[in-house]
């Protein structure tokens, strides 16, 4: 796809042209809620997140998660998705209190879904470490980075390079 591939050569403002024209093609052929036009919407806010528009983003990223909702079943892997583009658009934003309860919802599906030591699970977790940080609930944080540590190093090892971030993290 010629937009995606603009995008990863670094240009942006030709991909979001594209990534726009792909949306609203979607929307005015198979309507606003299709999952085609809901995914060509998610493209859309990726770009403006990545050109540092974080409230277009926000505002696009709203949209999709609450369509996604409405499409497929509320653990599915697309609702999840969108959650935590969602999350991550708030921690952009400054807006940790928000980020940090959508990532425990998000942490919750992911525990029931991919279980507690798949690694998007634990990188959910490091993500609610860091936004409760941010938000001076410090001793949670520590809580959790210390759990993060122990399933890194259980899982890739001590020199492993995810390890070592962890001990960074808890430092």
């Amino acid at each position: 796809n010629m937009a995606a591939t603009l995008e990863k050569l670094d240009q942006k403002q030709e991909a979001l042209s594209l990534f726009q024209t792909v949306f609203d093609k979607r929307r005015n052929l198979l309507g606003e809620n299709h999952p085609l036009t809901v995914t060509a919407m998610s493209n859309l806010a990726a770009v403006f997140f990545d050109l540092d528009q974080y409230e277009k983003a926000l505002e696009l990223q709203t949209q999709v998660l609450e369509k996604s909702k409405k499409i497929y079943e509320e653990n599915q892997y697309d609702v999840i998705i969108a959650m935590t583009s969602l999350a991550t658009t708030l921690d952009h934003l400054k807006r940790y209190n928000e980020s940090s309860a959508l990532y425990r919802e998000i942490l919750a599906k992911r525990q029931s879904t991919s279980g507690e030591d798949h690694p998007e699970t634990i990188r959910i977790m490091t993500k609610l470490a860091a936004a409760l940080l941010e938000t001076e609930h410090f001793e949670e944080s520590v809580a959790l980075f210390r759990t993060i540590l122990a399933k890194r190093q259980k899982l890739k090892g001590e020199d492993h390079t995810d390890t070592i971030t962890a001990i960074k993290n808890l430092a």
